[in-house]
């Protein structure tokens, strides 16, 4: 965890807590910021519409923002079997996603209580969509590198063996294949690569032409 505050010992307005490469937590006072880009009128509107009339315009806004990370959204998508890559697929999950990062970013009052403002805007903020209840968790895709390097390597390797008999086809090579016990992993791991079946058996006629071609067999 890290965090850095900005505007002077004396006068801090801005808090950053976190790392932008993961879940990171901005809280600033938005009534400064809006005057540095120059949309002072632009809030104003904005605040007013969406404040139910309790926006009062000389007191000052203070915002919070849960800036997470497009690798840990795509965890989280994955942990809810889910594509979170735009806005429109992670609108409607907003206010889970909202308490999960609240929840993972807590501000206690002491060892044994949450802090009350913290707990309100953690149970009572919607975002477009009330809260589902949704178990939030990352979950990292599963690295499929290594498992790939070995199919091929024992697809190159029975080749280059079966290559040296001329009466062996490549039919008889996806028989050897199809005798693995994990033929159906391999086939797997092809199809995430969109490598079909068929496709595997032409790749392997290919490579076995190939082989005895330039007499690189085994």
């Amino acid at each position: 965890m890290s965090a850095a505050t900005y505007g002077g010992k004396s006068a801090i307005k801005n808090y950053t807590i976190g790392r932008a490469s993961a879940l990171q937590f901005c809280i600033y006072d938005k009534t400064v910021e809006m005057k540095i880009s120059d949309k002072v009128d632009f809030y104003h509107q904005e605040w007013g519409n969406f404040s139910m009339g309790t926006y009062v315009p000389l007191e000052p806004v203070k915002r919070i923002e849960a800036r997470i990370h497009h690798k840990i959204m795509r965890e989280i998508g994955t942990g809810m079997d889910k594509d979170l890559e735009s806005f429109l697929a992670v609108f409607e999950h907003l206010t889970d996603i909202w308490r999960y990062a609240l929840i993972r970013n807590r501000l206690d009052l002491n060892k044994t209580t949450i802090d009350p403002f913290w707990q309100l805007i953690l149970e009572d903020a919607e975002f477009y969509c009330p809260a589902d209840g949704l178990h939030i968790q990352r979950k990292k895709k599963n690295d499929v590198t290594a498992v790939g390097r070995n199919f091929t390597a024992i697809i190159g390797n029975l080749i280059s063996v079966m290559a040296r008999n001329r009466d062996h086809t490549h039919l008889d090579v996806i028989r050897q294949l199809k005798q693995l016990s994990c033929y159906d992993d391999m086939l797997s791991y092809y199809r995430t690569r969109n490598i079909a079946p068929a496709d595997l058996v032409e790749l392997v006629r290919q490579t076995l032409s190939l082989r005895r071609l330039t007499g690189k067999s085994a």
